[in-house]
């Protein structure tokens, strides 16, 4: 994440307001103050103001967005401030990666892409509130301000589960009885007058297609909104669009738009080739950068950044962007890429074709191998409780999916938001996500290697990219592998390939260069105090992890942590996982609590 700090006070906390402030290095550029309302003041903190916030129109815009209906790309405030005076902002919800708030003296509202794509959490006390990106930083705000940080058992409990499903946000509660997460699809309001927050959006609001669309309309709108989006990203300069291809389907998709955009040669497109798990993919997108005679992992043309350095280890960086969010360690570096790349990948897939195989909660829950029956029943209950806040029935079988639309995939897919925010994932459209759960879904409920609606994007975008070879995946490469014969029938049925004459840029309104990136100074200080400026290894992990285990007073919950601190030990020192890939299944859960509540 790119942290941002909201704080909303009365005039009676400020001074111990002010002495956390003062504990915490910051730099004046990072700070903005000011009396919205007679009784409340404003303090907004976050990398760069000047470049995301806008005093007169009482605007903050970071990030970038996408207007597939209106055909436009904005990047950073400049380009926002252009885009709204021009257009009605508030008749549909867009795209992209970005948080935008504005202001009067009765409100502060924010709002987010379509999908959530940067974390929202709030915190209330008495005399203020406050709204960021970081659990540990609302955290350390909470123990400064002599406020409750009480651990929530529940969520304690569901989050002790080993792998996918406890290493995420389940729920709008948090670990902290007192701080809570804003689903991907909702938006936040503050009341001024109150300092009380609402929440507001449910999971499926403008997710349905348009009366009269067909499947066909609706793809082919899709396909031609990649491949438009794709021509206009090899047009900003020294700013390169760069495609992580792998063979599987969803990252061809945008490599198949940018063949029909006749852009392929004009991108940067890479393939990891240095460990031997990566042979099949490297593979196939050999195979494929042949045909279409591109250069795959070749040396970049794109310009360099001249940007700041930070004063932080990579695990400062995941303790203020996924700790309490987010249990894998993937993502966060302490050093921003010195490329001017946009990145490109084929998050979203899952949104769309489903990846937890379309089921009521209840199934999810049955279908976990001999868990704890304590963590089983916390588990039900916080994914229960997820759904209703986003208005879904648990019983449906679109809930799995909309729970992982609204709790994992932004948390999971949030491309490069530690250090900048120019992660675009061309799949995620809600024309495409209205579609997949719509009834006019020509092929609904897919699972594992089923052909689904992003398959059909691909023939249509490029018929010959759809039916060359993919990686082998669990059941081998036969169950991927699309035939000339299939790919000819879905062809026909879908009315022929994009019409290129179709497929021009998007107009662009700011520049990449106007996105701040990284976090302000005071969020590295917080980060810092809570004693992770530590190397991101086994030895720091397992130390901390240790501590946290004496912040459990009650039963079971002592109980069922020591086990996953033993189980993260085993992965560690006896099987010697690397932390990035063991991260899930339990080491930096015990770590998670040292640091909210130690």
């Amino acid at each position: 994440m790119s942290n941002y700090l909201f704080i909303f006070a009365t005039e009676r906390v400020k001074p111990r307001m002010g002495s956390w402030f003062e504990r915490h290095s910051q730099r004046s550029s990072e700070v903005y103050e000011s009396q919205v309302s007679p009784q409340v003041a404003l303090t907004v903190i976050s990398h760069d103001l000047d470049g995301s916030l806008d005093a007169h129109t009482k605007t903050f815009f970071k990030g970038h967005m996408i207007d597939h209906r209106a055909g436009s790309v904005v990047f950073g405030l400049k380009g926002w401030l252009r885009y709204s005076a021009e257009r009605d902002i508030s008749d549909y919800v867009r795209e992209g990666q970005f948080l935008r708030m504005s202001w009067d003296d009765r409100s502060a509202r924010f709002s987010r892409d379509a999908f959530g794509m940067l974390p929202l959490l709030y915190t209330e006390g008495a005399g203020y509130l406050a709204v960021s990106d970081s659990m540990l930083v609302l955290a350390d705000l909470r123990k400064h301000m002599g406020d409750k940080v009480t651990p929530n058992e529940e969520v304690l409990l569901s989050r002790a589960l080993l792998g996918g499903f406890g290493a995420q946000q389940i729920s709008p509660e948090t670990h902290v009885e007192q701080i809570s997460f804003v689903p991907a699809r909702q938006s936040l309001t503050v009341s001024l007058g109150k300092l009380k927050a609402k929440t507001s959006g449910a999971a499926l609001d403008g997710l349905k297609p348009a009366r009269g669309d067909t499947y066909r309309d609706v793809l082919r709108t899709g396909a031609e909104n990649i491949a438009r989006l794709m021509a206009t990203l090899t047009q900003l300069g020294e700013w390169k669009p760069s495609l992580s291809l792998s063979g599987g389907y969803d990252s061809r998709v945008p490599l198949a738009g940018a063949v029909a955009a006749g852009v392929v040669h004009d991108m940067q497109i890479n393939t990891q080739n240095t460990k031997p798990i990566h042979a099949d993919d490297y593979e196939v997108a050999s195979r494929i950068s042949e045909r279409f005679g591109f250069t795959l992992n070749g040396k970049s043309t794109a310009g360099r950044l001249s940007d700041r350095t930070y004063e932080a280890t990579p695990f400062m960086m995941w303790a203020l962007s996924d700790l309490g969010l987010y249990d894998f360690i993937v993502r966060p570096k302490a050093a921003r890429h010195q490329l001017k790349h946009i990145n490109l990948t084929g998050m979203g897939g899952e949104v769309i074709r489903g990846n937890y195989n379309w089921r009521a909660w209840s199934a999810v829950t049955k279908a976990l191998k001999e868990p704890d029956p304590s963590v089983a029943a916390a588990l039900t209950r916080q994914g229960v409780k997820g759904l209703k806040a986003v208005g879904v029935n648990p019983r449906s079988r679109h809930a799995s999916e909309l729970h992982y639309m609204n709790y994992r995939f932004a948390l999971h897919g949030g491309s490069g938001r530690p250090m900048q925010m120019l992660g675009f994932a061309p799949l995620v459209q809600s024309n495409l996500v209205a579609l997949a759960h719509s009834r006019l879904n020509e092929r609904p409920y897919t699972t594992h290697y089923e052909q689904s609606i992003i398959n059909d994007l691909c023939i249509i975008l490029s018929p010959e990219l759809a039916a060359m070879p993919y990686d082998r995946g669990a059941g081998g490469r036969a169950s991927k592998d699309i035939s000339s014969a299939e790919v000819g029938r879905r062809l026909t049925r879908l009315g022929g390939p994009v019409d290129t004459s179709k497929l021009i840029p998007y107009r662009v309104y700011g520049a990449p260069d106007d996105v701040p990136a990284g976090p302000p100074e005071l969020m590295l200080s917080v980060a810092r105090g809570r004693g992770m400026d530590r190397p991101q290894n086994a030895e720091t992990v397992l130390d901390l992890g240790k501590k946290g285990l004496e912040v459990l007073e009650s039963e079971p919950l002592r109980s069922i942590y020591a086990k996953v601190y033993t189980n993260g030990r085993w992965r560690l020192e006896t099987k010697n996982y690397p932390l990035t890939g063991a991260a899930k299944d339990s080491p930096i859960k015990t770590v998670v609590l040292q640091a909210l509540f130690g």
